[in-house]
């Protein structure tokens, strides 16, 4: 409020300023005098804008792996850990298209469809009807709770994707119009624009892959990378109990995915940027909680050591076997 009255009070000045300018306009001395002064004047607000008063680029970079079996690339579900719900569109697309589910790359080309595609989902399910939410993730002793719902101080409306158009802009990606849970749709800042390159092959020779949106206040890129892959489940083998020749029968397929914002240096000091700025910070820890792969082992081993700890203590030992996930019912 005091930064806006202060505003009002300089336009105001700045208007009578140049009205007695005008007045006295055959007065060379006063023109003389005050045209270099307005220079300096806009120079100086020029550079308060474009130079010192930017936001700096957010960035964030993680690792994400995909554990699957080599003979049919079904999905490999270790107990303990997290699951991604994403990981039901493999036998989906399998039951439904055979053929699109085979892989030239052993894996990592189809697996890195899913990667973009578990983005979406992800997206689509922390901001279905608004972009302005309030995000709460309780885990207790009771379990996880998470919970999303419109911020208190939601003000800005929003540009809402439905399905049929982001299954559009998946084009070429084979998990298109694929979803593990029922979404109406996805919704950005209002006036934003959604682009998807779905992975292919770089001039470097690599699998890349790339989401961009942009509005006038922050251009967002979601990059995927191919990084590595092993007919090997490394630590997951140990918890599972897996000799070395078990361990053949499966592939690990690993990528890296970086997330970068870059802010308008036009509306760094603008009211609503701070909602833009905690929009960018939503969306990478929505990312990192499903798919960094840091996250995921630290919480794997937590649940392993913490079961293992029951059965010593209740002195009653289950037997957990990874799954391989069957085919959703829901596909929209």
């Amino acid at each position: 409020m005091k930064a806006l009255i202060v505003l009002i009070v300089l336009i105001v000045a700045t208007g009578l300023a140049f009205y007695v300018v005008w007045m006295n306009r055959e007065s060379e001395k006063i023109v003389t005098a005050v045209v270099p002064i307005s220079v300096a004047a806009l120079i100086g607000v020029f550079l308060s804008v474009f130079l010192f008063g930017g936001e700096p680029a957010v960035t964030a970079r993680f690792p994400t792996v995909f554990l699957y079996r080599v003979s049919d690339l079904q999905p490999l579900a270790p107990p303990d850990r997290p699951l991604l719900n994403s990981l039901f569109e493999v036998p989906t697309l399998a039951a439904k298209q055979p053929e699109l589910a085979k892989d030239k790359e052993s894996g990592a080309a189809l697996y890195h469809e899913l990667l973009q595609k578990a983005i979406i989902d992800k997206l689509a399910s922390t901001f279905p009807h608004s972009w302005e939410v309030d995000i709460a993730d309780f885990k207790t002793g009771m379990g996880q709770q998470l919970t999303v719902q419109p911020a208190q101080d939601a003000t800005e409306p929003s540009t809402k994707l439905t399905l049929s158009e982001l299954d559009a802009l998946l084009k070429g990606n084979r998990f298109a119009g694929t979803y593990a849970t029922p979404s109406p749709g996805l919704a950005l800042p209002l006036g934003s624009s959604m682009t998807i390159a779905s992975p292919h092959t770089a001039p470097s020779g690599m699998l890349e892959g790339r989401i961009a949106i942009k509005n006038a206040f922050v251009t967002l890129t979601i990059s995927t990378g191919y990084s590595l892959w092993m007919r090997s489940l490394g630590g997951y083998r140990v918890l599972m109990g897996y000799s070395w020749e078990q361990e053949q029968d499966f592939a690990s397929a690993q990528y890296i995915v970086e997330v970068r914002a870059q802010f308008s240096r036009l509306r760094s000091g603008h009211p609503n940027m701070p909602k833009y700025k905690k929009w960018v910070s939503q969306i990478i820890s929505a990312l990192r909680a499903d798919l960094d792969e840091q996250v995921l082992w630290s919480q794997t081993r937590e649940n392993y050591l913490f079961r293992k700890e029951l059965e010593r203590v209740s002195g009653v030992v289950t037997p957990l076997r990874p799954s391989f996930l069957g085919p959703i019912q829901h596909t929209p």
